[in-house]
Parts: C-alpha cells; sequence; structure tokens
C-alpha cells in the first residue's frame, strides 16, 4: 500500500511497508491517520498535521500521548519503537 497518496502534502517514505522497522505494521485509519502495531499490539499512531509527522504514543487515539514531531513519516516511526524499547525496559 503506497502512502503517499493517502498523507496529503506531506513528504513520506515510497511505501508504508518500506518504511516501518521491521517488527512494526501500519493500518491507514484515515487519510491523516496511521495506527502502528508490533506483536499485533497498537502502541501508537502517526498523525499528519499541516507539513509535521506527529508520532503519539498508546493503544487508544484518543488518549495516546504526543511523544515527538518530524518533518519524515520514518522518523516519527522511529520514534514509536524507540517508546517500545523504553517500556520493555
Amino acid at each position: 500500500m503506497s502512502i503517499a497518496t493517502q498523507l496529503p502534502g506531506a513528504r513520506v517514505a515510497r511505501t508504508a511497508q518500506a518504511a516501518a522497522p521491521q517488527l512494526l505494521s501500519l493500518a491507514t485509519k484515515r487519510p491523516d491517520l496511521v495506527e502502528v502495531s508490533s506483536s499485533q499490539r497498537v502502541v501508537g499512531y502517526i498523525e499528519v498535521v499541516e507539513h509535521l509527522f506527529v508520532a503519539l504514543a498508546g493503544p487508544r487515539y484518543d488518549l495516546a500521548v504526543e511523544i515527538a514531531q518530524a518533518h519524515d513519516f520514518t522518523l516519527a516511526l522511529h520514534a514509536l519503537q524507540e517508546g517500545i524499547r523504553d517500556d520493555d525496559i
């Protein structure tokens, strides 16, 4: 699935799977929101706000906490991945 056509006005990776670190899976919930899962467990969301990708940590969107902002989709994904590692320690 190409995410570039679904996230308007932003610089994104060519495909969602190419941008996602190996242990993460992605699901588009709406044109500006991607759900990020690890081991079949929702760990957060990437939301597009103007030209920024906002990384939100938490299994529920309405309770997720902003942990990073990036101009690149891949960097926002890496911020979520780092958050997962910190939780596992």
